[in-house]
């Protein structure tokens, strides 16, 4: 009966441990400086997300506006994704740490 009720205490541990390294690598890329709080991680990778998605929409855009303009004849435009067009996306601190 102990060996049980042991082996039924670690699981919730080993799954509250991952969830803590998981918040705690999300907290380095969203907010390495900043608030270390579950709450406040969680917030700032969604605003993270959004600035990110609005830059993509832009991207986007951007793209398609050239294309037009370099294709004025109205040719099928070739349908594609970010990856496939060569853009890849990391997060700026990781490209500020690298310059």
């Amino acid at each position: 009966m102990t060996f049980e009720l042991a082996s039924d205490l670690e699981v919730p541990i080993r799954r509250s441990q991952k969830l803590s390294d998981k918040i705690t690598a999300l907290q380095k890329l969203v907010s390495p400086y900043g608030k270390t709080d579950t709450a406040s991680v969680l917030e700032e990778a969604c605003l993270y997300i959004k600035f990110i998605q609005h830059h993509i929409q832009t991207l986007l855009q951007m793209q398609s506006s050239s294309y037009k303009s370099q294709n004025p004849q109205g040719i099928e435009e070739k349908k594609g994704n970010l990856r496939s067009e060569g853009l890849c996306l990391v997060p700026l601190t990781f490209t500020k740490a690298h310059i």
